[in-house]
This record gives structure tokens, sequence and C-alpha cells, in this order.
């Protein structure tokens, strides 16, 4: 899901602060989380792309191209005031936005 060796290489090693961009992660991505699910289901569409960068954001600091990619999808969603499926990335996301932090631990022990 993550990519343990560019993670590594953009941060120089700097494990400390690889887990200290995990921890704020770790406190943040559920409220971004929290805040699309409800803009996805009232279809606000402003909303739904600024969620949606948020987490593409925090995302993009672990290298995991397929998270990032679904939360790109639904910014691009919100920015087009495109009427379209959501459930699933959203779905995609909720079941394995928490796995990121358990995979960036991994590589810092």
């Amino acid at each position: 899901m993550i990519d343990a060796k560019a993670i590594k290489e953009h941060f120089d090693g700097d494990e400390e602060l690889i887990g200290e961009l995990t921890e704020i992660f770790d406190g943040s991505y559920p409220k971004s989380l929290a805040a699309l699910a409800v803009a996805i289901q009232e279809k606000d569409f402003p909303e739904i792309e600024l969620h949606a960068h948020t987490l593409k954001g925090m995302i993009s600091n672990f290298f995991a191209v397929e998270l990032k990619n679904a939360a790109a999808n639904l910014e691009k969603i919100g920015r087009d005031k495109v009427d379209t499926e959501m459930k699933a990335d959203l779905i995609y996301l909720e079941e394995n936005l928490p796995k990121v932090s358990v995979e960036v631990r991994k590589v810092l022990v």
C-alpha cells in the first residue's frame, strides 16, 4: 500500500520526522474522512473537493498511490461538480486509511 523505500528516500531516512508525520496523520485523517463522508452524502461538491484534497495531501506523504488516486478522483468529482457514484472511493479510503499508519510503523522498526 505504501512505498517504504520512497518514504525513506524522500525524508532522508529521518525516522523521527516520519514518525511525527504518522502521528499527525493519525490525528487528522479521521476528521477529514468523516467530513468527506458527510459532504458526499449531502452532495456538497465544494466540501467534497476540499476534504478529498486534504486527504490526498496527507496520503502523499506516505506514497500510497492507490489511496492517493481514490482521493484525487473524489477531489475531481467535487471540483467538476459531477453527480456520480462516489461510494466506492469513499469505502476504499475508509477501509484502507487506517492501514497506512500500521505499514509506516513497520518501516520504522
